[in-house]
């Protein structure tokens, strides 16, 4: 009965995978917004305590309000990017290759090329720019994504009303805990969840800090080196940066598509590899200085772990999970780490392994 009561379980669970991952992303939004919360619920200059459901709901609503404030600000630099790449043709690509397709035949008829050779291998480069590199299919794949908007919406709901319960009634959790610990384990397991929200509380406001030091820096960099839409790139970039080691990777050859498109009528040889050359600069120094400055302090605030430690726990999340995996490797083995400090820290390995947590 318990076998076929288990496999019941397992199939809802699996044809309702998108209600966990409701669930799942308002509690991290929950963890997020949990400092805000208690902050507003003892407000120094009211008499007592807010009400859990007043505090919870003006959480939300700040929230929102920045989220929509972002989007007031970034929906129209997009926009703007659309009808810039829209606007883009591929003889505009040619002509910008013609310069350097003009030097290599020159150099292949000092390697005693033949004429016809040349003209023909710049025909072919031209017809494979034509056949395969269609920009003005750009366009079509941002309106899917904003079609995608459009039915997010219900997510967005469910996320919000979700979490406005988690922020009102902390205790939903602890009480779902409860019911499911074996009764000589609660308190150890009662420790490992409130150590858990804890670890996972600081690590994701270390990460939104994180974000939004890359967004201020990218933006300002490229703002200097005078790349147009700055702001949208360097969100993108802070954004993807959530990725260990691939994003970062992601970022920059958004933000090079995007400086190349806008600025397709510079002279390539004068002009626009030297911008290149820039905005690598930029995106070169703020890397180092997340890599040196930012990231040691998210990590070390949050799960003490050597970089070596962490390299190799998204390594196999990444192979595991692809990129959810290397997203979700730091804040999972952060948890495990506090599981393993209070159910096996007798063994010297997981002593040597959780030392700071002991």
């Amino acid at each position: 009965m318990l076998a076929v009561l288990g496999i019941l379980f397992l199939f809802i669970l699996w044809y309702s995978i998108s209600v966990l991952i409701y669930v799942v992303v308002s509690l991290v939004l929950t963890l997020i917004l949990s400092p805000l919360n208690q902050r507003i619920k003892k407000m120094p200059w009211i008499k007592g305590n807010v009400p859990s459901a007043i505090s919870a709901l003006l959480t939300l609503v700040i929230f929102v309000t920045v989220v929509v404030l972002i989007g007031r600000v970034f929906i129209p630099l997009i926009s703007q990017e659309i009808q810039i790449l829209s606007s883009i043709t591929m003889n505009d690509v040619y002509n910008v290759l013609s310069g350097p397709l003009k030097a290599i035949e020159e150099w292949g008829a000092e390697l005693e090329m033949g004429v016809s050779e040349e003209i023909n291998e710049r025909k072919m480069i031209r017809d494979f720019l034509f056949s395969h590199a269609r920009i003005d299919h750009v366009p079509d794949f941002f309106s899917q994504i904003a079609g995608g908007v459009g039915s997010s919406i219900m997510a967005a709901f469910s996320i919000l009303f979700i979490s406005f319960f988690l922020l009102k009634d902390s205790w939903i959790v602890d009480k779902a805990i409860d019911v499911m610990s074996p009764d000589h384990y609660r308190e150890r397991v009662f420790r490992v969840v409130n150590q858990s929200r804890e670890t996972l509380s600081r690590y994701f406001l270390g990460l939104l800090v994180q974000v939004s030091i890359i967004t201020i820096l990218v933006s300002f960099g490229l703002s200097l080196v005078g790349i147009e839409n700055a702001l949208i790139i360097g969100l993108f970039a802070g954004l993807m940066n959530v990725i260990p080691y691939l994003g970062p990777i992601i970022g920059i050859v958004f933000g090079l598509l995007i400086a190349i498109t806008t600025n397709i009528n510079l002279n390539l040889q004068t002009e626009l590899i030297p911008l290149i050359l820039q905005v690598l600069t930029v995106f070169g120094f703020v890397q180092l200085f997340d890599n040196f400055i930012t990231q040691p302090v998210v990590f070390s605030k949050s799960i003490n772990a050597h970089p070596l430690e962490v390299f190799l726990v998204i390594l196999v999340a990444g192979n595991l999970a692809g990129i959810a995996g290397m997203v979700l490797a730091v804040p999972g083995y952060s948890v495990i780490r506090v599981i393993a400090a209070e159910f096996f820290g007798e063994f010297r390995l997981v002593q040597t392994m959780t030392r700071t947590q002991r």
